[in-house]
């Protein structure tokens, strides 16, 4: 134990104040691991403590002069090009590792350096993986700042995220038109039921749900949708570009259902309108993109002129494009972020022209 505590003694003269000091920084990192291993047996933890808040300290120095490296030599932070500090005598998964710590801000590190020290039974060390996943979490949130002043300003009405969260913001029954079509995967899961559960809680009575599903899909979305909502009819989507061949069911499928809910009742059976609809086919902008023609016979149809439109599986926006050409308020939520900026653009460039 004294010659690891004097080892200590050694081990805490060394800083890193330039890049030469860098081949420094792993030995004397592993040197103090030894420390650590028998300072524990002891139980000793006020100076584990101590030697853990130092490895913290060095690794946020290391971190520093690396980024410095790589932002001189043009290297992207973050990206991995090989063994390029190889002469150094550490790896890029070393240097990624000091620069997560290195990003901590000062307050962000100090708060949990006293929370390691105030623990009830005494000081806790500073523990390697937390210091990683706080440096993860500073790095997501600001390549999230970075990414939001790059990309173009989403329309308000395009909420980013999972229905499911972002649907709060959603009054509850003030919709009048669901209309949606979610991914094929969606079928043993969950998900269907929340979509229905959702709908149901922002319908207005009388407001109807509108939902595209593939034929393997349907036994499940109904299976999902009749537990919150009332089962209305069937209405035909018609292939633009021929049947498709469904091999593993040996069938060639020319349409594909949307299944029509309602809240209660449809508000409005006078006004009759055609069960089959057919708009061509549509997918430049995302690989499930629906024809615009047909969301617009079918919001013309079923929502009121003054009506409330949510699509909470927004996709390219093709709903809130046919919504918008018929004065329909509308809303849409999207998880992906780069697909709500196409959906933006689409708008846009609709407005400009339109203007």
């Amino acid at each position: 134990m004294p010659n690891e505590l004097a080892k200590w003694e050694g081990l805490k003269a060394i800083a890193i104040t330039h890049c030469e000091d860098l081949p420094k920084v792993k030995p004397a990192l592993f040197a103090s691991e030894a420390v650590i291993k028998a300072l524990k047996s002891r139980g000793d933890f006020k100076t584990m403590f101590e030697v853990s808040e130092w490895q913290a300290n060095l690794k946020r120095q290391a971190g520093r002069f690396v980024d410095g490296i790589d932002k001189a030599k043009g290297n992207q932070y973050g990206t991995c090009h090989g063994d390029r500090f190889q002469d150094l005598g550490f790896t890029w998964t070393d240097a990624r590792r000091w620069r997560l710590h290195a990003i901590i801000p000062q307050s962000t590190f100090d708060e949990y350096r006293e929370k390691q020290l105030k623990q009830p039974k005494g000081p806790k060390q500073l523990f390697q993986h937390d210091l990683l996943e706080i440096g993860k979490k500073i790095e997501r949130e600001t390549a999230q700042i970075k990414a939001d002043k790059e990309n173009p300003k989403l329309d308000d009405r395009i909420l980013v995220g999972k229905f499911q969260d972002e649907g709060s913001k959603i009054k509850d029954g003030s919709v009048h038109l669901i209309l949606t079509d979610p991914p094929y995967e969606w079928k043993e899961g969950t998900e269907l039921e929340e979509l229905a559960k959702f709908a149901n809680e922002k319908l207005m009575t009388g407001g109807a749900f509108l939902c595209y599903v593939g034929g393997t899909q349907l036994p499940f979305a109904m299976d999902a949708f009749r537990k919150y909502l009332r089962y209305w009819w069937p209405i035909a989507c018609l292939h633009a570009g021929g049947a498709n061949l469904m091999r593993r069911y040996g069938v060639r499928a020319s349409w594909k259902p949307i299944l029509m809910f309602v809240k209660e009742m449809r508000h409005d059976t006078d006004h009759i309108f055609l069960d089959r609809v057919s708009g061509g086919e549509e997918k430049a902008e995302h690989p499930w993109q629906q024809a615009e023609a047909e969301a617009r016979y079918l919001i013309e149809n079923l929502c009121p002129e003054d009506g409330l439109v949510i699509d909470p599986c927004l996709g390219s926006g093709t709903t809130a494009a046919a919504a918008e050409k018929l004065h329909r308020r509308w809303i849409g939520i999207e998880i992906d972020r780069e697909t709500a900026a196409k959906a933006t653009r689409r708008l846009n460039e609709w407005r400009q022209n339109a203007n």
